[in-house]
């Protein structure tokens, strides 16, 4: 474990002797404080897909460029995440759907409650039968 009880008084310190009114001078510690190369890996990659960093931030605390043309600059979603409809509306739970602006459950273009195209009549479930046997 890491002692870092002097790092305060000399920063203190350091901002009063050394830098001018309003600048505070303040020491980096992210390099002492992180974990292996692997731990991190994991740790930047989990980031990345759950959407909390993207591309272009991670690269900057590495040390790195942005990507050219802005290409780091999109945040990515786990599929499983997004709604339904691909709009972005609020989550039903209750029917594992989106919800409509009145807050009724949302089931998409021309598709009412049961999954049957405006217009139509629902058909009803048939009995199944058997076949080729004695």
């Amino acid at each position: 474990m890491i002692d870092l009880r002097w790092l305060s008084p000399l920063e203190n310190r350091l901002t009063k002797e050394c830098t001018g009114s309003g600048t505070q001078a303040r020491y980096n510690m992210d390099r002492l404080l992180r974990g292996d190369s692997a731990a991190m890996g994991m740790f930047y990659r989990t980031m990345r897909e759950i959407g909390v960093m993207n591309a272009d931030e991670i690269r900057a605390e590495i040390g790195r460029d942005p990507l050219p043309d802005g290409q780091g600059a999109m945040y990515l979603m786990p599929s499983n995440m997004q709604s339904l409809s691909g709009s972005p509306t609020k989550l039903d739970p209750t029917v594992g759907g989106d919800a409509n602006k009145d807050g009724q459950p949302d089931t998409g273009p021309g598709v009412d409650q049961q999954n049957t195209p405006k217009g139509q009549k629902p058909t009803q479930p048939t009995a199944p039968t058997k076949t080729g046997g004695k």
